[in-house]
């Protein structure tokens, strides 16, 4: 367990969960930019977690109607669209922080003759090892901010069992659009002739809840779908030819905007044609 700095009085969560309350419109984005996360699964889950935390707390009638509208238009597809562009954001922030670094360093060598000082490499590898003990601190904290969260589950103590707010699918109509997607649009793995869309609805046709296969997206950090592909496959399936574009911050902004959509209509968008 990673020790606190003597100067802090509330756990991680606690702040989390500060930040939910008073954020005038704690959208994933908002929240990304806050705890500044690197995986995706992680992030998406303590966000849920921090809003249903907040929701509970909160007694406010205006907070909790902003919180209840969150968790409303949160779905996976605002998740998923609100990661990309936090990831399109952290890119380019790091790309210009490695920029700026790269400027400093050649404005001390010039003014040492062309090398750097010994005393600035220091400096430079002592804040990347605070910037590690930083995070993993942080990352300890988290875990224990979900004991206390969790508690002792054999204590015998229950808690309010939480409103299903997942979005039912209809089963029917996503076997009819199925039936009549043409064999030619469909990817096969170059590896084993493996039909991609194929795998995805057997997967999927028997769950009543919307799920990303549902629209044939491969969510690469759902470990069940890694499972249906072997590793050749899974390599074929998630090699990034084009690697992530260098989209304008306030580009990235505008298209944050429009993640309020849940995954049925973007289902229909990928299916409408081939419904009867």
């Amino acid at each position: 367990m990673g020790k606190r700095s003597p100067h802090t009085n509330i756990s991680l969560q606690e702040r989390n969960i500060n930040w939910m309350l008073t954020c005038s419109d704690p959208t994933p984005l908002a929240f990304f930019q806050h705890v500044f996360p690197t995986h995706r699964g992680q992030a998406t889950a303590k966000y849920r977690k921090i809003l249903d935390l907040a929701l509970k707390e909160s007694h406010d009638s205006e907070v909790l109607s902003k919180l209840r509208r969150m968790k409303r238009t949160a779905d996976e597809a605002r998740l998923l669209l609100d990661w990309e562009t936090w990831m399109q954001q952290k890119a380019a922030t790091s790309q210009f922080s490695s920029e700026s670094e790269n400027s400093r360093k050649r404005k001390i060598g010039n003014q040492s003759g062309g090398e750097l000082h010994d005393d600035y490499e220091s400096e430079s590898d002592a804040l990347s090892n605070g910037s590690d003990e930083e995070t993993s601190e942080s990352e300890d904290d988290d875990i224990e901010d979900n004991s206390e969260v969790h508690g002792n589950k054999n204590g015998g103590e229950s808690e309010d069992v939480e409103e299903d707010n997942r979005v039912k699918i209809d089963k029917n109509e996503f076997v009819q659009a199925f039936e009549k997607i043409p064999e030619s649009s469909k990817l096969k793995l170059i590896s084993s002739g493996k039909v991609v869309e194929n795998v995805l609805f057997n997967y999927i046709k028997d769950n009543d809840y919307e799920h990303l296969a549902h629209s044939y997206i491969i969510d690469c950090d759902d470990q069940k779908i890694k499972e249906l592909f072997n590793d050749e496959e899974w390599m074929e399936l998630t090699k990034d030819h084009l690697g992530i574009p260098q989209v304008p911050l306030d580009i990235a902004s505008e298209i944050a905007k429009y993640g309020n959509k849940t995954l049925k209509l973007l289902r229909e968008v990928v299916m409408k044609s081939y419904l009867p």
